[in-house]
């Protein structure tokens, strides 16, 4: 009896657990989760950026901004281009086994409204998400 109660609360707090495998969580669904989500970008259908679809942009814990991608896992880096942020704000990519990749920077000191991704010369403006 005490076992399966204590198999039970274990399976518990792993169902819980966020999922955060690489540098970053895993969505911003996970990032909400752990309560370290500070802000949100709306990305719209189909934004496309080349070879790159976005699929969503957050910062987490105030100072990390992920771009998760779908798309090809070999390639140069970074895949996409943030306006007004350096090659010396670009943290990271990682990535799962046939999951997205993902994208990590430095995010500003001033979080900006609007954040514009680039690649080649195409360009998508996102605009944060509103609480």
């Amino acid at each position: 009896m005490k076992t399966a109660f204590v198999i039970s609360l274990l399976a518990a707090l792993i169902a819980r657990e966020p999922k955060r495998h690489g540098s970053s969580s895993a969505s911003v669904a996970d990032a909400l989760r752990a309560g370290i989500l500070t802000a949100e970008y709306v990305v719209p259908p189909n934004a496309d950026l080349g070879r790159y679809r976005l699929l969503e942009v957050w910062i987490e814990h105030g100072d990390n901004l992920v771009v998760r991608l779908k798309g090809p896992h070999v390639d140069t880096a970074p895949r996409v281009r943030i306006q007004g942020l350096a090659d010396t704000n670009y943290g990271a990519i990682w990535s799962e086994r046939g999951g997205s990749p993902y994208e990590v920077w430095a995010a500003p000191n001033l979080l900006p409204e609007t954040l514009v991704l680039e690649r080649d010369s195409t360009k998508i403006e996102l605009h944060k998400r509103i609480k």
